[in-house]
């Protein structure tokens, strides 16, 4: 009996390489970007990230320019069990600044190397006996460990562990917060 071969009835792929999604996308993330945001990040296929906003295309930042924005919400935080609950933003300033502080024993403020670069574009850079920068992940357990200290973090690094203090009567964490 003879064989019988089926033929395709549609065409098989061509071999024509197609541009992958990202293709000419270059991303530029400024060091003020939270360490959270930043590990979020998800490049499509074929994009790249640069060292430089002046190359890229897409740029997250401060300032960066561009039709649209974002909001970045830090607080001001203590070791969850901490009398003190508020602080004045003339205290924070006058820490950053290298003054001693009402609070916290005139203690610097603690932080990480994304949160200084985002305040510093604020209010200039920070007095170095003002400020103490450590990795994101370790400024709880040094907060902890100094007892009377405090700390600027992003908004989504919040944990139970945190007391948010309010400064100037303000907190993150109230209904309607602006």
């Amino acid at each position: 009996a003879p064989w019988i071969i089926p033929t395709p009835t549609t065409p098989l792929p061509s071999a024509t390489p197609t541009a992958l999604p990202g293709a000419g996308l270059t991303l530029w993330v400024g060091e003020e970007v939270p360490e959270g945001l930043q590990g979020q990040l998800k490049l499509p296929a074929g994009a790249q990230q640069v060292n430089t906003a002046e190359l890229a295309n897409l740029r997250i930042g401060v300032g960066a320019g561009g039709g649209r924005t974002a909001r970045w919400i830090y607080a001001v935080t203590a070791a969850f069990p901490t009398i003190t609950d508020e602080v004045s933003l003339d205290d924070v300033k006058s820490a950053w600044e290298g003054g001693k502080p009402k609070v916290f024993g005139g203690s610097p403020l603690l932080m990480s190397a994304s949160t200084r670069a985002a305040f510093a574009m604020l209010w200039g850079e920070p007095a170095p006996a003002g400020v103490k920068v450590l990795a994101e992940g370790a400024l709880q357990a040094e907060v902890w460990r100094l007892k009377q200290s405090w700390a600027i973090i992003p908004f989504e690094a919040i944990n139970p562990r945190w007391k948010v203090l309010r400064v100037d009567g303000a907190s993150p964490l109230d209904k309607g917060f602006d």
